[in-house]
């Protein structure tokens, strides 16, 4: 366990801007292999949401997660120490059991933004293919991620998030609400076309009076929203040129710089009420400088999370109710870990008591029972390797138990494949 680690920044010590300084496009796998190998990772799995960027990884021995904190620190920025320092303070570093329970709090949506958020086990359900596709993922972190997608369907299916917001779609969809409210008309247009901006058009489609207009840099993209929402469309560029004017701007594109500024708005009229401009992109998709412009109100994701933490009382309870299933889930994950990390050396066992017990038969069916015939040869050679197979099971059997009673990467070191006896390689550990 103490090899698995996860390198993180989020909303808890992190403002906007120092989040977005490690986010990256995961789909361009080149910087992810290259970092696993600065790393000295066997295995790596990127996490970027709209609120955190995280690196869950297996190293091949334990190391100090905050050993390996620098090294991703300096990767980042490699040109200033001084940003280095201060980058690393915002970061947590976590590794072993510590590690495990983060990863399985996150996925069920326990320490997201928005309290209960029910998109991050999708997020991280894509970030796990996308780590095996690139070969990043392996058999250790690919167990570890499923059990963690286990573990949030169960905690979802027992603890009742109530009627409120599960994530952060639905707080931009309350914000408006409370915006908008006694205008008769709403028009919102809505730049992206990823999975934010589709639950929040979803949101918004029943509203009365409100009409919806999609901008993507791809005609395409936003072609399809529209017809799926019975909108209208156009590209980005034609709207950065001139904007369509609206009410609701919702913003959710991935891009690394902003894609509206204020020299792109300062044209349109002004409004008896601010024009609201929801930023839910990660780094920022519009210029924070907008604010200052008359007229115009931004909110980014991270204050759009924190407006929806009025509840944390109630959040608190949640939590409380969801301890002992994670509990549990831990220690359920401990105990196929050691499962696994104990089958190659069961196996040596096994082949080494198998080998030996042949060579053994093959001396004495050559020499002092060479008068039997072939047949009993043949019989004695096949009791011969089932009593071995079972007598195997008694010193096996007392290493798992061992194994579940301390640490089994000791257990494991202890044992070797050239190994004659458990006695010999010194087993029994105090």
């Amino acid at each position: 366990m103490e090899r698995f680690g996860v390198l993180g920044i989020s909303y808890h010590r992190g403002e906007a801007e120092e989040i977005a300084r490690f986010s990256r496009d995961s789909s361009q796998g080149d910087w992810l292999l290259a970092l696993r190998q600065q790393l000295q990772v066997e295995e790596l799995i990127y996490l970027p949401t709209c609120n955190r960027v995280e690196f869950y990884y297996r190293s091949t021995l334990p190391r100090p997660a905050d050993e390996v904190l620098q090294t991703l620190v300096q990767f980042f920025l490699p040109d200033s120490l001084q940003r280095q320092k201060d980058s690393a303070a915002a970061f947590f570093a976590l590794s072993g059991d510590a590690a495990v329970k983060h990863l399985f709090q996150v996925v069920c949506g326990l320490d997201s933004l928005v309290f209960g958020d029910a998109q991050i086990a999708g997020q991280f359900r894509r970030s796990l293919v996308e780590g095996r596709r690139l070969g990043l993922c392996g058999p250790w972190l690919g167990l570890l991620g499923d059990e963690a997608l286990k573990v949030s369907r169960k905690i979802r299916s027992t603890i009742d998030f109530g009627c409120r917001p599960t994530s952060v779609a639905e707080v931009a969809a309350e914000a408006m609400r409370h915006h908008c409210q006694g205008m008769d008309q709403l028009q919102v247009v809505l730049v992206g076309a990823g999975e934010m901006i589709r639950k929040t058009a979803a949101r918004l489609h029943g509203w009365k009076r409100c009409r919806l207009h999609f901008v993507n840099r791809s005609l395409a993209g936003a072609q399809n929203l529209a017809a799926q929402f019975s909108a209208s469309a156009q590209t980005l560029a034609e709207f950065q040129e001139q904007p369509e004017d609206f009410d609701v701007l919702i913003a959710a594109t991935g891009a690394e710089d902003p894609i509206l500024r204020a020299e792109m708005l300062l044209p349109m009229p002004v409004k008896p009420r601010k024009r609201l401009l929801l930023d839910l992109g990660m780094p920022a998709d519009i210029d924070p400088e907008i604010q200052k412009l008359a007229g115009f109100e931004r909110i980014g994701v991270l204050e759009l999370g924190r407006r929806a933490e009025g509840a944390r009382r109630e959040a608190e309870l949640l939590r409380r109710q969801a301890r002992p299933q994670l509990r549990q889930a831990l220690e359920t994950f401990r105990h196929r870990m050691r499962s696994r990390e104990m089958g190659p050396v069961a196996a040596a066992i096994r082949q080494q008591m198998s080998d030996r017990a042949s060579r053994e038969m093959d001396r004495w069916l050559s020499g002092p029972l060479a008068h039997l015939s072939a047949e009993d040869q043949k019989r004695i050679r096949a009791y011969t390797e089932r009593l071995t197979a079972q007598t195997v099971q008694i010193p096996l059997s007392d290493l798992k138990r061992m194994a579940h009673a301390c640490h089994c990467g000791r257990v494991s070191q202890a044992v070797q494949p050239n190994s004659t006896s458990p006695q010999k390689r010194g087993l029994v550990t105090s």
